[in-house]
């Protein structure tokens, strides 16, 4: 449950309460009817989004977070049944991208990057993702997945603390089960692709 949210709080009633500013920073561009999120895009459509509340492996609440505008994307709390992530949509065409992290533009604004890391429960995958900006979409540039196999030990880290140096080149702390490290881990393009690197 987020941290804004206390113990006591259901986790429906905490999203709409976040999401009553992120709406009305974004009057007129969204609108909350219901149990449905509806984006309104540039290109005269709409995107709606419908929140489904039984308490099943299918279950997922829409929240709204707000206009990543250095890119032209709505940000989309996601929370389902056990985890959550972010939907990025395009206030452009509509197109949407799943996130396992929050998600951070690169100092371009060419390139999008998220980390994740759940090495306990994992319900999410513990990742760092980047997606290239297109005209209307996010394109999958690089994925890196800590846990392929699925198995932690104690020496099991994964990215947390993201952050942009420069438009080639990101870092993070390393984090292990029993919380973060100092130990800093590098990602850097070049020459071709991206990779893990010494710092």
């Amino acid at each position: 449950m987020s941290r804004l949210c206390s113990d006591s709080e259901g986790e429906p009633s905490c999203t709409r309460r976040i999401e009553k500013g992120y709406l009305a920073q974004a009057a007129g561009k969204v609108e909350r009817n219901g149990n449905e999120l509806v984006l309104h895009l540039a290109n005269g459509d709409s995107a709606t989004f419908r929140d489904s509340t039984a308490e099943t492996s299918t279950a997922v609440l829409f929240g709204f977070r707000g206009s990543i505008q250095p890119i032209g994307y709505y940000l989309i709390d996601l929370q389902f049944y056990e985890g959550g992530g972010y939907l990025l949509v395009s206030a452009k065409s509509g197109k949407s991208t799943i996130s396992n992290g929050p998600p951070l533009v690169s100092p371009d604004g060419h390139r999008v990057a998220a980390a994740n890391v759940d090495l306990e429960s994992q319900y999410t995958p513990t990742t760092l993702t980047i997606w290239q900006v297109t005209d209307d979409s996010l394109a999958l540039e690089w994925r890196h997945d800590f846990l392929p196999d699925g198995i932690v030990n104690d020496s099991t880290w994964g990215p947390s603390g993201l952050r942009w140096v420069s438009p080639i080149e990101l870092r993070f702390r390393k984090t292990l089960m029993s919380g973060p490290t100092n130990e800093i881990g590098v990602a850097r393009f070049g020459p071709r692709a991206w990779s893990l690197v010494q710092p």
